[in-house]
């Protein structure tokens, strides 16, 4: 079972510390990026250039966590696992299918967005885009400090036979 706590506190840790990256880059980087930068199109390409390295890590944190909870026998296994695939899916969906959406609208328009009217069909597709962008990498968050939660959660669990049912500590 020394194994599967390891496993557990890796998880934890590692999820913990792309939570922390994800929160820096929503309430710090993006905020600070649009409120100094001269142009909102000069902040939004900074934090462009900057959320698919976070959204991959995203995507194989989630891969990392469903792998280190599949040798675990705690009840928390199954959380953690359903958490790292919403973790890997929301990832991958804003990275790949939202991401690659945005990319088209962006070089689509040849003037910043916010000079459009805000009637426009590109603009309005813009902020439906970021919307959905903004909600995927909201529930890889939540997925990441579910799963987080449940590996420390496993930890406090009392080391089991395999024959006998999970014991649970007060």
């Amino acid at each position: 079972m020394r194994a599967a706590r390891t496993n557990a506190l890796v998880s934890a840790v590692l999820a913990s510390l792309w939570t922390g990256a994800t929160i820096f880059l929503a309430a710090v980087l993006a905020p600070a990026a649009f409120r100094v930068l001269p142009t909102r199109a000069l902040a939004g390409a900074i934090v462009g250039a900057t959320l698919p390295a976070l959204l991959i890590a995203g995507l194989v944190l989630g891969a990392v966590i469903i792998a280190l909870a599949l040798p675990a026998r705690e009840i928390a296994r199954r959380g953690r696992m359903g958490s790292g695939a919403f973790l890997l899916i929301a990832c991958a969906t804003a990275q790949f299918v939202i991401g690659g959406r945005i990319e088209r609208v962006r070089s689509a328009i040849a003037v910043p967005i916010e000079s459009l009217p805000v009637t426009d069909p590109r603009r309005e597709e813009f902020a439906r885009l970021h919307a959905f962008s903004v909600g995927a990498l909201g529930v890889a968050t939540l997925a990441a400090m579910a799963a987080g939660m449940l590996a420390v959660l496993s930890l406090r669990e009392r080391d089991v036979h395999p024959d006998h049912p999970v014991d649970l500590i007060d």
